[in-house]
């Protein structure tokens, strides 16, 4: 066993045991070892996941900053990207997290690999203020994730129309709107009420 798969190990160990800050040091220094870019790309979203379970939202999209994505696939360059945007969102920078969230169009041509990317940036659009961009992005995660069920589609498109409605238009972080925002994707809601532990999404998208 190489000493960068048994830094690995020992860090999976502790991240399965809730010693999340100990094992974000070791992924680190598994990381800084790795001769593989993609492993390297890999070690470090792991250090990420642990400092977000830590609360260091923006220390955790930070430990993601330096990393080549020119020598990485497309789908893991969008999943650095998405988990940069997301710490962001979670960190409360929503410009910083738009910027991240949009760049992930730059690279990649399969627009399928954009589409879990969409409920966080719709998310971030909210707090801006940038609700007619907000819908057209769920509206577009809609079309793309329920083209096959039309029941399920028509139905959370009504509930759109109604959350953006203009007499609707969030100003507050309600409870009723979380709800709806669940209704879009499971563990959404929790996210847009603030509850970034208790949000089933969260461990859906980009598992890596």
């Amino acid at each position: 066993m190489s000493d960068t798969t048994s830094m690995k190990f020992k860090a999976d160990s502790l991240f399965s045991i809730g010693e999340y800050y100990e094992a974000s040091l070791l992924y680190h220094k598994a990381s800084y070892f790795s001769l593989s870019e993609k492993n390297k790309a890999l070690l470090l979203l792991r250090k990420t996941d642990c400092l977000k379970q830590c609360g260091a939202f923006a220390e955790g999209g930070q430990a993601l900053s330096k990393i080549d994505l020119l020598a990485l696939s497309d789908s893991l360059i969008i999943s650095i990207k998405y988990q940069e945007g997301f710490c962001a969102y979670l960190a409360q920078d929503y410009q910083l997290a738009e910027s991240h969230l949009i760049q992930t169009v730059l690279y990649t041509k399969d627009s399928s690999l954009i589409i879990p990317t969409l409920p966080i940036l719709s998310l971030t659009l909210n707090e801006l203020n940038k609700w007619q961009e907000s819908k057209r992005t769920l509206l577009l995660y809609i079309s793309k994730t329920y083209q096959n069920n039309l029941i399920i589609r028509d139905s959370l498109v009504k509930n759109l129309e109604t959350f953006y409605a203009k007499e609707n238009i969030p100003k507050l972080k309600k409870p009723n709107k979380a709800r709806i925002m669940s209704q879009i994707i499971p563990g959404l809601g929790q996210c847009y009420a603030g509850y970034y532990k208790e949000g089933i999404f969260f461990k859906s998208v980009f598992l890596v």
